[in-house]
């Protein structure tokens, strides 16, 4: 919405709210990608976020009308697409953070080959960059499901307490609390393991991906020789 005037976001909205398929898929459109990497971080699935997303623009565009035009949009969609997540997480078992670092001890040497020959094999070392690019996710999927959302709302989304609260459909005071222990467990988790933080620790899959991209990118400006 912000790409638009007041005018013209309030004037889409009210076609929206008064059946135009169009003006909806613009709105759907504009808040698209902020929806996909709340949904990633709730599930830590690239495909299963893009389900959700649909699931939560569906769910959006049956309820439109009943969407009050002085509330935010944003805050509107973020709630749709939270408990889309937190129904689809349901039952499933936070992630096991020991998987993580095992991962790491089992592939070191893997990593060390992606780093000096980039990419010997291309879904390998896809893999490998995905374990580190998605870090926080990791730890994040470690956490409970409302510890979660309230990390991934307010810390990643941007949301305040009050907005997170109505997202999640639960009390400000609730959300706090939640956002309290998801800190401290997140802190935990990089003290004990992150070699960023100790050098006495044991992962250091940001180091080497570091430096992989930066290989990655000097070849891609035709600098690999001099790198």
């Amino acid at each position: 919405m912000e790409s638009r005037g007041t005018g013209g976001a309030l004037a889409l909205l009210e076609r929206a709210k008064s059946g135009d398929r169009d003006a909806f898929g613009a709105l759907a459109e504009e808040h698209r990608d902020g929806l996909l990497r709340l949904c990633f971080k709730m599930t830590g699935s690239h495909e299963e976020a893009e389900d959700l997303v649909q699931e939560t623009l569906l769910r959006a565009y049956q309820h439109i009308a009943e969407f009050e035009l002085r509330a935010s949009l944003s805050t509107w969609l973020y709630r749709i697409a939270t408990n889309a997540c937190l129904d689809q997480q349901r039952g499933k078992k936070p992630w096991d953070m020991d998987k993580r670092w095992q991962w790491f001890r089992e592939n070191g040497e893997l990593v060390d080959q992606v780093e000096q020959n980039m990419f010997i094999s291309p879904e390998r070392a896809v893999e490998v960059k995905e374990v580190a690019a998605t870090c926080i996710n990791c730890i994040t999927m470690s956490l409970p499901a409302k510890q979660r959302a309230a990390i991934v709302l307010c810390d990643q989304a941007g949301l305040s307490r009050e907005e997170a609260a109505r997202a999640i459909g639960a009390s400000v005071a609730s959300v706090k609390t939640e956002l309290h222990r998801a800190r401290k467990a997140m802190t935990e988790v990089f003290e004990h393991h992150c070699q960023l933080v100790d050098p006495k620790n044991e992962c250091n899959g940001c180091s080497r991906m570091g430096r992989v991209r930066q290989a990655q990118r000097l070849r891609e400006r035709g600098e690999g020789d001099t790198a």
